[in-house]
């Protein structure tokens, strides 16, 4: 697994929009779906309760 730094991210995310002329937010829902998509996949107990923790950043933030 790589981990990119912050910065790393922004470049990144910027280049995906403006590549796939989509917006920030379209970005976030996508990577929201990923994320929960892999969850359900790995842990197909029903009974799993999940909790979400987000940093500071500007994920989720109307730009």
């Amino acid at each position: 697994m790589k981990i990119f730094t912050a910065e790393k991210i922004k470049e990144l995310d910027k280049l995906t929009i403006e590549r796939q002329q989509i917006s920030s937010l379209e970005l976030m829902e996508r990577a929201a779906l990923q994320a929960f998509l892999w969850l359900v996949n790995h842990f197909q107990d029903k009974k799993t309760v999940y909790h979400i923790f987000c940093g500071v950043g500007n994920n989720g933030e109307m730009a």
